[in-house]
């Protein structure tokens, strides 16, 4: 049974020392075929290839999302688990990563960023302040692993663009509950979440056809490991392209009827 090489996948998808790695993924196929004995795989694995790259020179944030202070249930920094995927409990049980302090859309964060990024108090889930911002600056590498339908299921990153220019279909919301910090100390707090004006009964999502403008900049790498689909994507150019279309009425952020 052979055992994955992460390490080595992630260098030959160009991963540096230097690099902001968002590590966005789908284990559960992993899982199956690691129950049914066609690879060997732990999830540390996966930490760990990138930490041997990056080491402390670059930064790897992991997604720890949970809507539970949506809906009033509020927020505990240490014992709030992510509804994001198996990878992001793992990191939160991690000791070398520290979890950022927003309820709803928190990270996992390691290496050069951390300090900066679980110190920030930004209350709007995607404003350029935030974590999201942080990565467009930064032009991080979004490494997506074993998502088959990154625009359909996993670019958050379109809020960003949409809050950005002010689009008139999301309004900002807020939110209050319980929240429960670091130091176990218990207080009401207030954020919000640029969401969806459910009135006008429309979806809105990233088109595929981003693809082809992601490769003519240079900022889109695909390839299929040991029959596992590995994808990189530069965030500073996605949220451009996203933008400029947003401005220019383009069709990369489309809108449907529901």
């Amino acid at each position: 049974m052979k055992k994955l090489a992460f390490e080595k996948i992630f260098r030959r998808l160009g991963i540096k020392k230097n690099d902001v790695i968002f590590v966005s993924s789908n284990l559960l196929k992993l899982s199956i075929r690691k129950k049914n004995n066609e690879i060997n795989f732990e999830i540390k694995d996966i930490i760990n290839g990138l930490i041997k790259i990056l080491e402390n020179s670059g930064t790897i944030i992991i997604p720890t999302f949970n809507w539970d202070f949506c809906k009033g249930l509020g927020f505990h920094y240490i014992n709030t688990p992510s509804n994001s995927g198996s990878l992001g409990n793992y990191a939160l049980g991690h000791g070398d990563f520290l979890r950022t302090q927003n309820p709803i859309y928190s990270f996992c964060v390691y290496g050069k960023g951390k300090n900066f990024l679980t110190k920030l108090k930004h209350k709007s889930c995607f404003e350029l302040n935030s974590p999201f911002g942080y990565m467009v600056k930064k032009n991080a590498k979004n490494l997506y692993i074993d998502i088959e339908n990154i625009y359909k299921d996993s670019f958050t990153l379109c809020h960003v663009a949409e809050q950005e220019i002010g689009v008139d279909y999301r309004f900002l919301k807020k939110f209050n509950g319980k929240y429960v910090n670091k130091n176990i100390t218990k207080k009401k707090a207030t954020y919000s979440m640029y969401v969806r004006k459910l009135n006008l009964k429309i979806k809105t999502g990233v088109n595929p056809k981003i693809k082809t403008k992601l490769i003519k900049k240079k900022s889109y790498i695909e390839k299929n490991i040991n029959k596992i689909n590995f994808k990189i994507v530069k965030m500073k150019e996605a949220y451009n392209i996203m933008k400029q279309s947003i401005i220019n009425n383009g069709d990369i952020i489309f809108k449907q009827k529901l």
